[in-house]
């Protein structure tokens, strides 16, 4: 296509920067006010969450797990999980590709025993 197909191309659109100039504006519009009620979401509501640490134990040359963990509430979903996984000598490979039951209201998008499973996998490359 030579430079005058794109121009021609160009002409012919229906876009015009007079349109995209009032998509831009309506889209900072919407940010604008998207910004405002997450500020005043995070200000006025009380959000709490239980803070939990997860700790991984890798054996290097057989790739075989151990672990500890503190959390809230979920912490006996995960102690049993872990202790299944160790229990079945489930290498990290098998832990990181496990399948896991997931309800927003009840729990994180990601499961921090999976996730440390991945970065442990990367450090073990």
């Amino acid at each position: 296509m030579n430079y005058k197909e794109r121009q021609k191309i160009i002409a012919d659109s229906p876009i015009s920067f007079k349109y995209l100039k009032r998509f831009n504006i309506a889209a900072g519009i919407l940010h604008l006010v998207q910004g405002i009620t997450m500020l005043a979401l995070g200000l006025l509501l009380d959000w709490s969450r239980d803070i939990y640490t997860f700790y991984l134990d890798i054996d290097i040359m057989r790739a075989r797990i151990g672990g500890q963990m503190i959390d809230g509430e979920e912490v006996t979903q995960r102690v049993n999980a872990l202790s299944f996984a160790i229990q079945k000598e489930i290498i990290v490979r098998e832990l990181a590709k496990a399948d896991t039951c997931y309800a927003p209201p009840l729990n994180e998008t990601w499961e921090p025993m999976i996730l440390a499973a991945e970065i442990a996998i990367r450090k073990l490359r």
